[in-house]
């Protein structure tokens, strides 16, 4: 996903943040992160392609608040969701998404899902960060 990204807005600003979820409690620790110094006056793409049980994702917007970064202001961009980890972080962060869930009429174990952190209108490649 990040390749892409930087493939079509080379001038994009990148942080990284690394989590990893014990296999046993599904809890996520924060390992690293690191993100440009005015990340808190920036809209962010929290990018984390498949999203299972949500827990990772509630700790790198925790991460990302705690360096300034307003919760409204995170736009979530996830391939794969499923629908418990989607409804978790709603629950966790109530105040800020639009939520869209569909399933496939044809292929009845399959669920798309899309969380948005915020409506999108104008987004410059300036303004972002990852």
């Amino acid at each position: 996903m990040e390749q892409g990204l930087r493939d079509c807005c080379r001038s994009i600003r990148i942080g990284k943040i690394l989590i990893q979820s014990d296999e046993e409690t599904q809890r996520a620790k924060v390992y690293y992160a690191k993100f440009p110094p005015d990340i808190y006056r920036r809209k962010v793409l929290l990018m984390y392609p498949i999203l299972s049980t949500g827990n990772t994702v509630i700790e790198a917007v925790k991460v990302l608040v705690e360096h300034g970064v307003q919760p409204s202001v995170i736009i979530l961009l996830s391939l794969f969701s499923t629908p418990h980890g989607a409804k978790l972080i709603i629950q966790e962060f109530p105040k800020n998404y639009h939520f869209n869930h569909r399933s496939s009429s044809c292929c009845t174990n399959t669920v798309w899902t899309e969380v948005f952190w915020n409506r999108l209108t104008h987004l410059e490649q300036t303004d972002m960060t990852i």
